[in-house]
Parts: structure tokens; sequence; C-alpha cells
């Protein structure tokens, strides 16, 4: 399973919305997201996090309680 983060595309210019501060720090180019897919499914990962700090956030994200968990989430993706 991939669970990339957002990817650079023009989705967000189309939808008229802009990425938060968060949202930009964890970005990456959509094929650097797919080399990445197909080099773990070549390795038979079952799943795989692109980016180092994507991998951190989910990692952490473990370690929260969920409501705390969730308000962090709201905040960094509501965040301009």
């Amino acid at each position: 399973m991939l669970s990339p983060s957002i990817s650079a595309t023009e989705f967000l210019k189309v939808s008229d919305q802009q990425a938060s501060l968060y949202q930009r720090l964890v970005m990456m180019q959509p094929s650097k997201v797919a080399r990445i897919g197909v080099e773990s499914m070549l390795k038979r990962k079952m799943s795989v996090v692109p980016g180092r700090l994507n991998a951190a956030t989910i990692f952490l994200n473990r370690l929260l309680p969920r409501r705390l968990a969730t308000a962090i989430s709201y905040r960094l993706i509501t965040s301009q």
C-alpha cells in the first residue's frame, strides 16, 4: 500500500485551493512518489510512506491520543 501525502499536481490550482504551510512542507513530486511506489512493490514491501517528514508524521501520530491527533491535523491542514 502506497500512502503518500499531498503531491505537487494541478489539483490545487484547478480546484482553486491553496496548500497549507504543512502541506507545502510535505508535498512531493508525483514522479518521485511513483518511483518510490514501484521500487517498494518490486521489493515486495506491503506498505510504504514516501518522504521522511511524512513517515515521521505517521509514526508520531500513533503515539498521540486520537482527539489530540485530530486537533493537530485539523490545524495543520487549515493553517495558511
